[in-house]
């Protein structure tokens, strides 16, 4: 199956390279790199094209996205995708990504907007650090998981988080992910249980002091009971 995500240039777009365009509408320097490993994946107009091209009003920019198999003429690639929920007004964020996906502080600093999170540097490099130690088997194939969702501050209890998980679970779904993340905070676990998500494990990580609980969304409990 491949995705395409079509982007028509607007005036104020014009002049600037694909990188920076894609860059802006939050695709991370991972992705891209993916993007450019093979002809295809990236087209204006129809046509394969660098990531240095200059965008024109009016141009078409199309990005391709393979998950499994190959196409006769688009080769498959491994990319590893991070799917960004952003709050119009910079109040908060959601990123979804494949938990089976390696993912570190590196790969999280290298995100365009992270210093827009800089008051949770500290929690969200702990809580990287104890990535590492993560089980990925406890999750099933083709489960997007969240890492990481937060909000500013001075707009907690707003519902801001709540708002963007929905928006991944009403898009998502549908399309046949299952979705997961992991949870520190027992409080955090309540929020997360009255969303539809259920604790599939539990594990204490000695070395950093954290308590992880597996999560899946699991609104019917059918997946739950599978995995009790």
């Amino acid at each position: 199956m491949k995705r395409i995500f079509r982007y028509e240039i607007q005036e104020k777009d014009a002049g600037k390279t694909i990188e920076t365009f894609l860059l802006e509408h939050e695709y991370t320097p991972t992705c891209i790199k993916s993007l450019k490993k093979a002809e295809s994946l990236i087209t204006v107009n129809g046509k394969w094209e660098f990531v240095n091209k200059l965008l024109q009003e009016n141009d078409i920019l199309e990005t391709v996205f393979l998950d499994d198999g190959s196409s006769e003429n688009i080769p498959a690639v491994e990319m590893p995708l991070d799917i960004i929920y952003e709050d119009e007004e910079k109040r908060g964020i959601c990123i979804w990504r494949d938990a089976h996906n390696e993912y570190d502080i590196i790969d999280f600093l290298m995100y365009p907007h992270w210093i827009f999170l800089y008051f949770y540097a500290k929690s969200t490099i702990k809580t990287l650090k104890a990535y590492g130690h993560l089980d990925v088997k406890v999750f099933p194939e083709n489960t997007l998981i969240i890492s990481p969702v937060f909000t500013a501050k001075e707009h907690q209890g707003k519902g801001i988080a709540t708002k963007l998980i929905k928006e991944g679970i009403r898009d998502l779904v549908p399309q046949g992910y299952k979705l997961g993340l992991e949870a520190q905070n027992p409080e955090n676990v309540k929020f997360y249980e009255k969303l539809g998500f259920r604790t599939i494990k539990y594990v204490y990580f000695k070395s950093e002091k954290i308590h992880n609980y597996y999560i899946m969304y699991d609104p019917d409990g059918t997946l739950f009971e599978e995995n009790k």
